[in-house]
């Protein structure tokens, strides 16, 4: 449990998750009232083994709807177990999902050229087209059709969260990530992230700002720093 304002580090091998969940205050002081934050390795367990499982779950949120409410199961759990020591959190054994399928999804998560054909990851994965549209409904939640693109939609968003002020346009954006149909793209993506394409770019811009003013008074008080920016390869730290 860090505290706000609270100077910390971190070291990780590089391939690390990690997932920062900011408490109110009046909870983070009663989880740490009088003990140490996961004193016991049950209630250590529990925790990592509900953060790691919400990753995975992660992986395939439908809709913002359902990004929200599995958000807030997740809360709730937690805030149970960092409460109570010995609290029993109904978390699934299994966490696996069948390998065909998650080769299906791998397949398409990592091949952004490809055109949605469903004959070629039935042949990917030797599945029936029937068979496969059912299991990833069952596994996932998701038709391969709907996953497919769920991607390309969180391609959009990486884009407009890694550009600048005077980065091309949303629809030039949608139009290299695969998403033709202009006039139902602001709904579209507003059902997968609670927001519109413009609010999500407006938001970034204001946070460019926000950046370059912090700077501009960390030179004047004659601090040093640097932001890291890897816009050049389509990143941008922040």
């Amino acid at each position: 449990m860090v505290q706000a304002g609270e100077a910390f580090d971190l070291a990780t091998d590089g391939h690390s998750v990690m997932t920062i969940v900011q408490f109110p205050e009046s909870d983070a002081a009663a989880f740490s009232a009088g003990r140490l934050t996961l004193a016991t390795d049950k209630q250590l367990q529990q925790v990592r083994w509900l953060l790691e499982t919400y990753n995975l779950r992660s992986r395939y949120f439908a809709d913002h709807v359902s990004a929200v409410r599995e958000t807030r199961e997740m809360l709730r759990q937690l805030r149970a177990c960092l409460g109570d020591p010995e609290c029993e959190l109904d978390l699934p054994r299994q966490r696996t999902i069948d390998p065909k399928i998650e080769l299906a999804v791998t397949f398409i998560a990592r091949n952004p050229e490809w055109e949605f054909r469903l004959e070629d990851l039935t042949r990917i994965v030797h599945s029936s087209e029937r068979s496969l549209y059912y299991q990833m409904k069952r596994f996932i939640g998701m038709t391969p059709y709907r996953y497919y693109q769920r991607c390309k939609l969180l391609r959009l968003r990486m884009a407009l969260l890694a550009c600048e002020a005077d980065s091309p346009s949303i629809s030039w954006h949608a139009l290299e990530h695969g998403l033709n149909h202009l006039g139902r793209l602001p709904g579209l993506y507003a059902g997968h992230f609670g927001e519109k394409p413009s609010e999500t770019l407006a938001k970034r811009k204001a946070l460019l700002l926000a950046s370059e003013r912090a700077l501009a008074q960390a030179n004047d008080s004659g601090a040093t720093g640097e932001f890291a920016d890897g816009c050049a390869d389509g990143v941008r730290a922040s």
